[in-house]
């Protein structure tokens, strides 16, 4: 099975854009926050990892969504790209 839920903050407003066929395809950065305990002490512990770049088929999210807003959830596939130089 592969499926992702991505929870956290909006970097930029959505750039959504058509296919062809019309069909709107949105790219959202969304930045995702880890929750951790200490070991030693038991203190909880936050840490901001790096923007997830995702893009959104058959979108229809697009307007509803803005950078600012509180949470944002994302529910879908996950597929990679490696980029090398």
């Amino acid at each position: 099975m592969n499926k992702v839920t991505l929870i956290g903050h909006l970097g930029a407003d959505p750039e959504v854009r058509y296919t062809q066929n019309r069909e709107a395809i949105a790219t959202i950065r969304i930045a995702t926050t880890e929750i951790s305990k200490d070991k030693s002490s038991g203190e909880r512990k936050e840490t901001t990892g790096p923007y997830q770049r995702c893009q959104v088929l058959r979108s229809r999210s697009g307007p509803a969504l803005a950078r600012g807003c509180s949470l944002s959830a994302l529910c879908g596939r996950a597929r990679y790209q490696v980029w090398s130089r």
